[in-house]
């Protein structure tokens, strides 16, 4: 484009003093006048090529600034897209990490249940026995005592035979 642009301005310089030279020779020579109009549609056929480069590497330039906007906004969209993902990745590990706290939490309640219940089981077990060992005795201490009262019940009547008897 500045190449043509060059050249251009280049054949319009040589074009204005060959004009300039058969103006000062007070002649026009005819092949004068064929190198000038010569010059003169080179000239314009090289600024007609120059003026359609321009154009294409125009519309090529609005073309690219167009595709480097789209391309800009998809990346903004992306980085958009980046940050919402990280910041809903960061919210996750935070969950996360509350989540696990508050599993070893109710881990260490459960275990600590689970120690207490195993005490208590315990105690239950040893509470049963005694209370089984306890029943036997008072089934035993039962049958002592009807055996007592059997017993006293018939030295009662031993005595009272006898102190009927005695009077």
């Amino acid at each position: 484009n500045t190449d043509a642009k060059a050249r251009a301005v280049s054949l319009e310089q040589e074009a204005q003093s060959l004009r300039f030279a058969l103006r000062g020779g007070g002649t026009k020579n005819q092949s004068l006048a064929e190198e000038e109009r010569r010059l003169n549609l080179e000239t314009r056929e090289e600024c007609a090529r120059a003026w359609a480069r321009a154009a294409a590497a125009e519309q090529s330039l609005v073309a690219a600034t167009t595709s480097a906007r789209r391309l800009e906004r998809e990346r903004d969209a992306l980085e958009r897209g980046k940050d919402a993902c990280e910041d809903r990745r960061g919210r996750a590990e935070r969950d996360a990490q509350k989540s696990v706290a508050e599993l070893r939490r109710v881990s260490a309640d459960l275990e600590s249940a689970t120690r207490r219940l195993e005490a208590r089981n315990a105690k239950t077990c040893s509470l049963e026995k005694r209370n089984t060992e306890q029943e036997r005795e008072l089934t035993e201490l039962r049958t002592l005592l009807d055996a007592q009262r059997q017993d006293i019940a018939t030295a009662m009547r031993i005595v009272g035979e006898v102190d009927a008897s005695s009077r």
